[in-house]
């Protein structure tokens, strides 16, 4: 899907509403069209010019349901955000980092002991146990439709672009 025809939508009642009808179907039947499942790997540079990451670009089909599912999302995230959840919106890698070195930094003035166990992001995502998660996001009230499509996008096949 291209950028103009996604501008061109909201001139296109007609268009918006395949669009949406599309949308419809994906969530009744818990499956993206198969073109869509390829994502994108490519490596971008950080900001501090200091290496690179991996970024996936995910299909625009996908990235603007999200944009549609955000406000449900983030209503749910401001619900349940733990003050623990370092994950949360309005944080970052930084602070999270800060709060933990922090966290340690208080235990040892106590006399405490202070450990840390950092996951290999592609060992942590290898480890989600679906059998777990998903009857967690039902007991959190977390929109199950919504959060099958997140997981099966997430876990579609990946292409890394050079």
């Amino acid at each position: 899907m291209e950028v103009q025809a996604l501008r061109d939508l909201e001139h296109s009642p007609e268009a918006a509403q395949a669009l949406a009808d599309i949308y419809n179907v994906c969530e009744t039947d818990l499956a993206w069209p198969i073109h869509s499942y390829l994502n994108l790997i490519t490596l971008m540079g950080k900001p501090d010019g200091d290496g690179s990451r991996p970024i996936a670009l995910m299909g625009m089909l996908y990235r603007l349901w999200a944009k549609v599912r955000k406000p449900e999302i983030g209503a749910w995230e401001r619900l349940h955000a733990g003050t623990w959840d370092a994950a949360r919106a309005g944080s970052s890698a930084l602070r999270a980092a800060v709060l933990s070195l922090y966290q340690d930094e208080l235990h040892l003035l106590l006399g405490d002991c202070a450990g840390a166990i950092l996951w290999d992001m592609e060992k942590f995502y290898d480890n989600i146990r679906l059998d777990k998660l998903i009857p967690e996001m039902h007991a959190c009230e977390y929109r199950i439709r919504t959060g099958c499509l997140g997981l099966i996008m997430h876990m579609a096949p990946r292409m890394l672009r050079g």
